[in-house]
């Protein structure tokens, strides 16, 4: 926990640093930056705050588990763990919380870029419908995989029930990516592209909508089989998180002068900065010895924002 702030408190502090030469690099582009750190700390701070006071209502509507990495979990002489388990119940599917109030986090946040203070407001025609429909049809996607997650949890579904669950919440991804003219082109390393035989960029079309519906299949259920040890499944995310939130920094640095490139990066940063922070606030209570277990939920919702963020951010290499 303690690396993982520092990280997260690394890049923040990068970014302060060297805000005046983001400034003149990315310009106006960077106001909502602010405001989004400011909703991920703010997010953090409410996730750590209600988590608490929801513990006894995930308790009294019985969704709950035995900690079997608790001291407390009965065992026997030699120390092995003796079924039926037994031990004081944790709270389950608390990660629900944290995907509440990330939700909120970005439902304020959506005016934000498309309407700044001393920034004169769109025409009618050069308004950015493309940009305003992704941003929607991501939290769109989230907010299913919330629900669907949650009902994982009170359900318990089969492993090959959850297989399908994360490629309906795709399906807003999916079809917004295709009716706004999204790329269909990937970036082949240097070493495969003499062994392929093909340029660095390769244009697969359709398949590049199986590739998107594949990769919401496979980072849902990449988070959810690391779980079962006290603060990993968080652990992880918040990793994951802060090395996205760090590419996508390095490449609005790189390429200042790109439009395209800077508005990409900036909309995976919008939505992986409050994730981080609200993840902090949840990993709190999650890291051994654990007050509370995440659940289901929290790791649909984890991998379906990798997945929006990587699809719609438009990470084609």
């Amino acid at each position: 926990t303690r690396s993982s702030a520092i990280a997260f408190a690394a890049l923040l502090g990068a970014m302060v640093v060297r805000r005046h030469e983001l400034a003149a690099r990315v310009g106006p582009l960077l106001q909502p930056l602010r405001v989004c750190v400011v909703l991920a700390l703010l997010g953090g701070l409410v996730t750590y705050r209600v988590v608490p006071h929801m513990r006894g209502s995930f308790l009294k509507a019985g969704l709950s588990g035995i900690d079997l990495n608790k001291i407390t979990t009965r065992r026997d002489g030699n120390g092995e763990l003796v079924r039926p388990y037994v031990g004081p119940p944790v709270p389950e599917a608390m990660g629900a919380v944290s995907c509440a109030v990330y939700l909120v986090c970005l439902f304020l946040f959506i005016p934000v870029p498309f309407a700044q203070p001393g920034v004169p407001p769109y025409a009618d025609a050069a308004f950015p419908h493309a940009e305003l429909a992704r941003l929607l049809c991501s939290l769109l996607s989230i907010c299913c995989m919330c629900f669907l997650g949650f009902a994982d949890n009170v359900l318990d579904l089969r492993w090959r029930d959850r297989l399908v669950l994360p490629l309906a919440a795709s399906l807003p991804v999916l079809m917004t990516y295709a009716a706004t003219g999204g790329v269909t082109t990937i970036k082949v390393p240097a070493v495969a592209q003499a062994l392929l035989g093909t340029g660095a960029n390769v244009d697969i079309g359709a398949l590049y909508f199986v590739y998107i519906s594949l990769l919401a299949i496979f980072c849902t259920n990449a988070i959810n089989i690391l779980a079962g040890v006290n603060g990993l499944e968080v652990g992880q995310s918040v990793v994951i998180g802060l090395t996205i939130a760090a590419f996508n920094t390095v490449q609005l640095l790189r390429w200042p002068d790109d439009p395209l490139l800077c508005a990409h990066n900036l909309f995976s940063l919008y939505i992986v900065l409050p994730f981080v922070g609200c993840s902090f606030g949840l990993m709190w209570h999650n890291w051994y010895p654990s007050a509370v277990f995440v659940g289901d939920t929290y790791c649909y919702f984890a991998g379906m924002t990798f997945a929006v963020a990587g699809n719609l951010g438009d990470f084609f290499k």
